[in-house]
């Protein structure tokens, strides 16, 4: 059927009228810059609902819903749950069963979500950098990349990217005159890259240091107190990183001083006890001392002798300490600068893995596709939330899979691929995915001073700008593996369907700038969940109203084709289905049948 003939309107007021909206994209566009298929939606592993139902079912819901495209968002980690789950739950019948549910539909499944558990893979954890919870995070994204083949013939596995804290102020990207304003004191930290455990300093946490504040000048004798802003303006002058600072100024002398006061009291009891031996033995060569009070010089020149053995001992532990201690500059780092590098040494060993299998999986030979993997943008608080933040962890882990694939003494060095060769792989099999909503969080720290619509209007502006920025990078770099269009009513975490919220119809104009001035040739994955006890498919079918994707495929004598937003709301502008008689169909209270039930 297509709405919109001749047949569909002559039970209407204005019969084979135009039907019209005030929102309509097509009154300004022939051609909607989405079709229908392209926009999809995120299905849950595990039905939210209650209703017990299986991930395929789940899948086929959403297909018959209208989805063209589906991102199955895991629940369960595999690798760590006693009870089972994760993809590693799911056997060749099953996979077999999604494929089918492709094939007869026509509609694709374009990647998988891991469970928020795993939300880096950096290894980050409230312990500090766990290189077994690095590890652990790796086997879940390999099992996904094995999955994401057997079900889909490829597509992409998707990490929430909380690679760890870091303080708005020490970000790259930070310029104070944007606005943003961190939430909470920022709390300085460094990184024993031996162990992963992280130091935190409090911001006015006193250090004593024979230095004038913020600055090199000695004060001999005189300890003066500084705080972590000294060391921020002493590092500026420098062009130094203030942890950088602190390793070397407080920490590696501090204990430098230790050692020295240490080796001052060891050196003169050992010269002290020496003197004795030699004073007692130069008593022992005179003939006239009594055999007995030989005995006891004796005596007290082993037990000193002991001692003085115990002193050499305990400096000869001291050169080892000093020979330590210069090793903080490189064993001590900002966690920014060691998370970053486990972070990429991860995703370029995911990205060898999703290459591998995309070279040795039937499916993903036969449909001629291609796995992917990479971090989803994550929450302000984190590294990997922040557009530029999203991109440099993907050029660095890029980089990574290169050097892993050409350095001889990597394990998965390859003497056939070239570095140009390496470079193209990882830039096919290391790609991120894009929140909206999660984009939209940085509302929570953008301008709090102002009065919300103003807050709101400036803050899209800057919205726009990191859609203008991606889009230039995808552009150079094809960064960009998929986009969740997601909506939230204020700056917290949300999921609502886009439109929905504070990004409001702006989205579609996002979603623009990223398709033709960034080349994205993707799907948009509605992940605006949270609406669905209001009316079931409101996370597809706001989707298709807000982005006005077309529902006809016929010639409409020189008129855009209608739209979704054009058959739902054509009777009457509401917002929910509703079971009852609504406007001008509902009877008088006057009316009463001849039995005199009443109507309801």
């Amino acid at each position: 059927m297509d709405f919109g003939m001749p047949y569909y309107t002559p039970m209407d007021k204005s019969y084979h009228s135009d039907i019209q909206h005030t929102d309509r994209r097509s009154d300004i566009e022939q051609q909607s810059l989405f079709s229908i298929n392209q926009i999809g939606q995120t299905v849950p592993e595990v039905d939210p609902s209650g209703r017990n139902r299986s991930v395929i079912e789940n899948v086929e819901a959403a297909i018959k819903g209208g989805a063209g495209n589906v991102q199955i968002v895991m629940s369960v980690v595999g690798q760590t749950s006693g009870m089972g789950g994760g993809p590693k739950a799911y056997g060749e019948d099953v996979r077999e069963a999604i494929r089918d549910v492709q094939r007869v539909s026509g509609a694709k499944i374009t990647g998988v979500e891991l469970p928020t558990q795993i939300s880096n893979l950096s290894g980050f954890s409230q312990q500090g950098f766990s290189e077994q919870q690095r590890k652990t995070a790796l086997e879940e994204v390999k099992d996904s990349i094995k999955f994401i083949g057997d079900i889909a013939g490829g597509g992409g596995v998707d990490v929430l990217s909380w690679e760890f804290p870091r303080n708005f102020s020490d970000a790259k990207w930070f310029n104070k005159k944007e606005g943003f304003e961190q939430k909470g004191e920022e709390i300085p930290a460094i990184v024993d890259t031996q162990t992963g455990n992280i130091q935190q300093f409090h911001p006015k946490q006193k250090f004593y240091m024979y230095k004038k504040p913020g600055t090199n000048e000695d004060t001999p004798g005189k300890p003066q107190e500084w705080l972590w802003k000294d060391f921020k303006i002493l590092a500026e002058k420098e062009g130094k990183r203030a942890e950088d600072v602190f390793v070397k100024e407080y920490l590696q002398k501090q204990e430098e001083r230790q050692i020295k006061h240490q080796e001052s009291t060891l050196t003169y009891y050992s010269d002290m006890y020496a003197e004795q031996i030699e004073g007692w033995k130069r008593q022992l060569e005179d003939k006239n001392i009594p055999e007995e009070y030989k005995k006891r010089i004796k005596e007290n020149i082993k037990r000193v002798n002991e001692r003085l053995e115990t002193e050499k001992e305990q400096l000869t532990m001291l050169e080892l300490e000093k020979k330590r201690i210069e090793d903080y500059k490189t064993r001590y780092q900002p966690v920014d600068t060691f998370g970053l590098q486990k972070a990429a040494q991860s995703y370029g060993e995911a990205g060898i893995w999703a290459m591998q299998e995309s070279q040795k999986n039937q499916y993903v030979q036969h449909g001629k596709g291609s796995i992917y993997v990479g971090p989803e943008i994550g929450w302000p608080q984190f590294y990997g939330s922040h557009p530029k933040e999203w991109v440099e962890l993907i050029k660095t882990s890029r980089d990574e899979m290169s050097r892993q694939l050409t350095d001889k003494s990597s394990p998965y060095f390859d003497s056939s691929i070239s570095k140009q060769q390496a470079e193209k792989i990882a830039r096919e099999h290391i790609k991120g995915e894009v929140d909206t909503s999660h984009i939209g969080m940085w509302l929570q720290n953008f301008k709090p001073e102002l009065p919300w619509d103003k807050r709101v209007s400036e803050f899209k502006n800057w919205f726009k700008d990191q859609m203008e920025y991606l889009a230039e990078e995808n552009k150079k770099y094809d960064l960009i593996g998929g986009v969740q269009i997601v909506d939230s009513a204020s700056g917290a975490h949300g999921h609502l369907p886009p439109g929905q919220g504070i990004l409001g119809k702006d989205i579609y104009e996002y979603m623009k700038i990223l398709k033709e001035k960034g080349g994205y040739k993707g799907e948009l994955t509605s992940e605006g969940h949270e609406e669905e006890r209001m009316g079931q498919g409101r996370i597809l079918t706001k989707a298709w109203e807000t982005f006005g994707v077309p529902i006809g495929s016929n010639y409409w004598h020189g008129r855009a084709m209608p739209q979704f937003r054009d058959i739902r709301n054509s009777y009457a502008n509401i917002a929910y289905g509703t079971t009852g008689i609504f406007q001008s169909y509902v009877p008088s209270n006057d009316f009463q049948l001849w039995s005199q039930v009443p109507l309801e």
